[in-house]
């Protein structure tokens, strides 16, 4: 059993985490506050008039992040004897990000390689981007329906003593303020997904790095719908799958779109 110190020592870790990604911009903005301060006894330095100032950042555009689950040493689920789960995901997640594009939606892959990540390292970087929306692919050889998944937070026991203060969030039930959103991400998908053919269903897990991200976030187990494993890898199935996925991801960013806060970078 662990002592009440080490558990303190741990909580404080897990909720530097959060705080740690968010905390750049906030440096930013001191350092900015204290370069245009006048020196003690001297004069404030000259200011370029209203037109030619540049502004410091420009709008960005809201983006999906697509996170091929697995990668490098992390081969994933051996679907057959020469097809990994690490590479279905990443051609999935190469095959999204052109549907999207031709959508107008710009897409970015977390690995677009055969790299090695832990989920922490996915969870601190979607915190840090912001992305509109965070999904997580993975696959199963399981003939059956695919499965749309997000988290599910602990039980109230189970977080006894966890608490969020400002900035610092508790690294395990982050996803507690976009739960809603990932919720109905998760219900748009698996509508477009059976308009088109496909079987799919919702479940919600505790599930990293879901439940580490302060975004819209859900997972993706593509699966099987006849016959056996080599369908994952079949063109017209994925072409089918990823439109299906593109498309509901481009009809809920639209009917969100004027909503105050909601899908924004």
């Amino acid at each position: 059993m662990l002592s009440n110190k080490r558990r303190g020592d741990q909580r404080s870790r897990r909720k530097s985490r959060i705080a740690a990604a968010c905390s750049l911009p906030i440096l930013v903005m001191i350092g900015l506050i204290r370069a245009q301060s006048p020196p003690p006894g001297g004069q404030a330095p000259a200011v370029p008039p209203p037109a030619s100032r540049q502004p410091l950042t420009s709008p960005a555009k809201p983006f999906v992040m697509i996170d091929p689950a697995h990668g490098g040493s992390e081969s994933g689920a051996v679907l057959n004897p020469t097809l990994l789960e690490k590479d279905v995901t990443l051609a999935l997640a190469r095959r999204l990000r052109q549907d999207l594009a031709g959508r107008g939606i710009p897409g970015e892959l977390v690995r677009d390689d055969d790299s090695t990540l832990s989920t922490d390292d996915r969870a601190a970087r979607a915190n840090r981007e912001h992305p509109a929306l965070y999904i997580c692919l993975h696959a199963s050889s399981l003939v059956g329906s695919t499965r749309v998944v997000t988290a599910m937070l602990a039980e109230e026991e189970e977080a006894e003593g966890e608490e969020s203060h400002g900035p610092f969030l508790d690294w395990a039930t982050a996803q507690s303020g976009p739960l809603q959103t990932s919720t109905a991400v998760q219900q748009q998908l698996v509508s477009s997904l059976t308009n088109n053919g496909l079987r799919a269903r919702t479940l919600a897990a505790q599930l990293r790095p879901l439940n580490n991200l302060i975004v819209p976030a859900v997972a993706v187990e593509v699966a099987p719908t006849t016959g056996g494993v080599s369908q994952l890898v079949a063109s017209d199935f994925d072409q089918t799958f990823s439109s299906a996925l593109a498309g509901g991801i481009a009809s809920l960013l639209s009917t969100l779109a004027g909503r105050s806060g909601a899908f924004q970078p």
